[in-house]
Parts: C-alpha cells; structure tokens; sequence
C-alpha cells in the first residue's frame, strides 16, 4: 500500500505466517517473496491459462493430435486393401499406354494419307537387309509392312520384308504362345500370300536369297506352317532351285546356302534338285569360311530330306548306300578333315561336341558312317577330355547315343570297333541321357493298341529294343509279341510305329530321313515294322476300318512282303 512501492512495481505479498504485508523497506529493495510463501489462490491458474501464448500451444497440439488420429484411420482403413494402391497404379499406367497408343494410331493415319496422296508407286531397290529393315519401322505396323510387301517393296527385297515383318508380329504379347498365334494370323493375311506369288511367279528372276527369306517368314510362325502352305512352300523351293541354277544367279556364301537348306529343311519341303544344287555350290566354292554351326544346319538338312533309299534314274542314292547330294561336300570335308588337316574355319580343332555330335548323327542318318570324313569326325570325339563329355548336354549326349545304336546294327564289323574306341564316360553320359528321355504315349497310338487287342495280338507300349553288343538301343511304339505257332515254329515280332507330321515332309509324299534310319535299325535287330501314318489313321474313320487295315498291315509284314 505504500505509494512509492506501488510505483516500483512492487505489489503487496502477504506472508503464511501473520498474513500481514512485506514491511516497506523490504519491498523498496525488491523483495516480493518470503520463504514461507502461501499456494496460490483458487482462479489464478484460469488467469494463467487464458494467456495467448497458452492458446497457440494447445491448439498446434491438438491440431498434431487430430491429423495422427487420421493417419491411424487411414492405416486402418486400407489394411483390408493391400491392392488399392497398385491397381490405381496400373490403371494409371494402363491409361498412359492407351494414350501413346492412341498418338500413334493418330501418326499412322497421317502417315497413311501422306502416301496415299503420294500415290502407290513402287520402292527403289534397297541394297542391303538392314536398309530394308530401316525403312519398314516407318511403315508402322507388321500388315502395313506386308501391305508393302506386297504392292511396293522391289522384288529383290520383298523376302526380307516379308521376314521383318512376321519378326515384328507379336512383340507385344504376354506369351509365346499368343506371340506365335500373331504371327500365323499375319502369314494367313491375303497380302502376305500376295507377297509370296510375286516372289513365286518371278521364277528364277527372284534372287534365292530373298526366296530363303520368304521361306524364313513362314518358319517364324511355326513348324507347322509348313503344312498349312505346302503348296506355296514348294513352289518358293523350286524357284530358288531355279535360281541357283539359272545363268543370271548371284552367287550366295557358303552361309547364306547353309541358311537356305536348313530353312526348307525345317519346314520339310521336299524339292532334291534344291538340296543337290545348294550342296554342291557349298562344295564348288570350296566350304573354307563355313562356320561349324552353320556346316551341322546344313548337314542336318540334307540328312534329313535327303533320299537315300530311292534307285533307278529318279533315285537320289548311289549304289553303295549314302546320297548322292552329299557326296561332293563329302570329299570336300574329307580332304580338309582326313587328307589335308588345317587351321581354317574347316579344322577339326574349331569343333566342340555340340557340332560334332551334329555332325556325326546327320552323316549316320545319311548312312555315310563308312565315309573318311565320318571317320574324322569319330577320331575327334573319341579324343575328346573327360571334362567334356561331363558338361555335355542332354540332346549332344541322346545323339551321341542314337549313333551308337545305329553303328552297332547297320554299321557290321566297323560299326562295333567305333564303339568300342568312344571313351567310357561318353558312354555312361549317353546311356544316361537315353534312360532320362521323356516317354509318352500319343493318343493315335492308344487308339492303335486297342485295334491290335481286337484282333487278339499281345501289344507292348514303349517297348525297349537294345542292339546286339548293348551299347545302344531305342523304344518302338509297341512290340506285337509273336503268337504261339503249333508246327513249333514261332512268328517273327513286329515293331509297330504310329507317325505323326514330323516322320514325313509336307506333302507327305514320303518320310524323312531319321524315320528311315529307324526303320533300318529295327529290321537289322530281326524285328519286322508296320508304320501307321497320321493320315492313314484320318482315312479310316471307325474302329472297324482300323482293325482292317491294321490285319491287312500285319499280315504282310509277316509273309515277309
């Protein structure tokens, strides 16, 4: 109450003790408290806490409080949709594609009325492959480039059009199973069937190269293809035999020819003059820079569409056994593997089992085991590491054994001592990899089980037939044991084979190489063989005709005809 303290800022404290004021001198110097300071009154806090500074604290803690609180909501909230935000996520992306999709659907058509008002005119001739592939990535997509093809592209380069193309169909699809089915609708369209005439009805004009490409376009969409378009195919064969052999040809390499054997070869087109043509150019031209990769395609191709069983004036064989196709590349790989060893591309040297098992099974299948370039070949393998034949795959190793099973039955005395020399881990690997092979039982062979049982015959499913000395041996179908005889005299046993498309070329004119083999082998074991083909079994509609036919099969096997 004093006026000076007052003045001072100095207010009035009473003590605990006698609830009297702070004497003046005291609150003149400052002192507001005692030692026995009283609580605070009730309604003083409330002062406290209505203070600014007060308010902002509280309400930046409860606004923390209230944005965790819907944090925890959300959380809770999406813990039952884990997949919420990645299918946002995709359909976001999904619109995205769609959108770039749609700009260039828009840049196509601008594109395709740009050329419409620049007229159908045809290309000029692009020199290489690439430049052809360059070109056609403007066209946009793979029909537009057949379109092309079709109309427009110059004839040197409608084959490699045509390839590209079908290359670029299906680069988009989730499988290769939706990539191959774009690619055989595209080689169904009417342009890409224009395009192949062009390339047929040019004849020997055409250059064999952009004849091989067409006839690559058609394999990009399947094995199988082949028999769709047999007709087709073996037009495009004869016009690339022609072309080989026409005064105006352009010489190909050794690779490109090994490239145009292995393609027809695949698609099992049966044309022998094509086969012989391109083999004895490879020869002519000396086969010094072929690759061993590219010199196994082409032997496998002429192994297995080669004739090696025909005679007379048509026949494709000499009269010793082997083709007649084969034998000039035979003398050139002779010279350069048996007479004239070297350091070129042709050495022995350069040749790993993969090759040499390819090699040596096409000349077996080709019945040139007895060959010194065969021999060659032989001697290399057999000199082959142990680590090598470790690491051998399993189709090197199933070769390797298929050889061994022929050399063992058709190959007489000669054929035994090459089996005897293979090293023992090639054999054990090969025997392996024969035992580990995969057997299954087509439905069309079920089917043929049950006609033989009708006719009371005693039928064994992939029955084992093991060579003489057992270091080969191969599963028939099934084996028709022989019945019992009452003059004692026992029936000979019948290996019965059921063929689908792959034992035959495309026409079905005949079967191919490896079939014939294996048809050689199991006569050569005593065994007589009734082959049923696909088409034979679609030509007898009821179980009736099968049982027919299947009587009338085995009845000639039997009296030896």
């Amino acid at each position: 109450g004093h006026p000076q303290a007052r003045a001072a800022g100095v207010g009035d404290v009473e003590s605990e003790g006698d609830g009297g004021s702070t004497p003046p001198a005291a609150a003149a110097a400052g002192v507001g408290i005692s030692l026995n300071a009283r609580e605070p009154r009730v309604g003083e806090y409330s002062r406290v806490a209505s203070t600014p500074e007060y308010s902002l604290a509280a309400d930046a803690r409860a606004r923390a409080e209230a944005r965790l609180a819907e944090r925890r909501a959300d959380a809770e909230a999406t813990k039952h949709k884990p997949n919420a935000m990645r299918r946002q996520k995709r359909q976001r992306r999904r619109e995205r594609m769609e959108a770039a999709e749609t700009r260039r659907q828009r840049q196509r058509e601008r594109r395709a009325k740009a050329a419409e008002k620049r007229g159908a005119a045809p290309l000029a001739r692009l020199e290489t492959p690439g430049e052809v592939r360059f070109h056609l990535g403007y066209a946009g997509t793979p029909l537009e480039a057949v379109r092309l093809a079709s109309t427009r592209l110059h004839l040197d380069n409608v084959g490699t059009g045509l390839a590209y193309a079908v290359s670029e169909a299906g680069a988009n699809a989730g499988t290769a199973a939706a990539r191959q089915q774009e690619r055989l609708a595209l080689v169904s369209t009417e342009n890409f069937r224009a395009a192949t005439r062009r390339l047929i009805d040019a004849g020997a004009q055409a250059p064999a190269s952009e004849l091989a490409s067409a006839a690559k376009a058609h394999l990009l969409a399947g094995e199988r293809v082949g028999l769709r378009y047999a007709d087709d195919l073996q037009e495009l064969a004869a016009a690339a035999a022609d072309s080989l052999g026409g005064p105006y040809s352009v010489s190909l390499s050794e690779e490109a020819l090994a490239n145009l054997l292995y393609v027809f070869a695949k698609l099992r087109i049966d044309c022998p003059r094509l086969y012989a043509t391109a083999a004895e150019k490879i020869a002519m031209q000396g086969a010094s820079e072929l690759r061993p990769e590219a010199l196994s395609a082409a032997l496998w191709a002429l192994a297995t569409m080669g004739n090696n069983d025909a005679r007379g004036d048509e026949g494709h064989a000499d009269a010793e056994g082997g083709q007649d196709e084969l034998v000039p590349l035979l003398q050139v790989l002779s010279y350069h593997w048996r007479d004239s060893p070297g350091e070129g591309a042709l050495s022995l040297e350069n040749y790993g089992l993969s090759e040499l098992a390819s090699c040596g099974w096409a000349l077996v299948v080709a019945d040139e085991h007895n060959s010194p370039a065969f021999g060659a070949l032989w001697d290399r393998m057999c000199g082959l590491e142990p680590v090598v034949w470790a690491s051998a795959k399993k189709r090197e190793l199933q070769q390797v054994w298929q050889m061994l099973t022929a050399l063992d039955t058709v190959g007489g005395e000669y054929g035994a001592e090459l089996c005897s020399r293979l090293p023992p881990v090639a054999l054990q690997g090969a025997r392996a990899a024969f035992d580990a092979s995969d057997v299954t039982v087509s439905s069309a062979a079920k089917e043929v089980q049950l006609a033989l049982e009708r006719l009371g015959e005693r039928v064994e499913l992939e029955s084992l037939l093991a060579t003489p000395t057992g270091v080969g041996g191969l599963r028939a179908d099934m084996l028709v044991l022989p019945r019992p005889s009452v003059q004692g005299e026992s029936e000979p046993a019948v290996a019965v084979e059921v063929d689908g498309p792959s034992h035959f070329t495309a026409d079905g004119s005949r079967e191919t190489g490896p079939t014939r083999l294996t048809t050689r082998v199991m006569s050569a074991m005593g065994y007589r063989v009734v082959r049923v083909g696909w088409t034979e079994l679609l030509s007898m509609p009821t179980r009736g005709d099968q049982v027919e036919a299947l009587k009338r099969k085995l009845a000639a096997v039997r009296a030896g005809k």
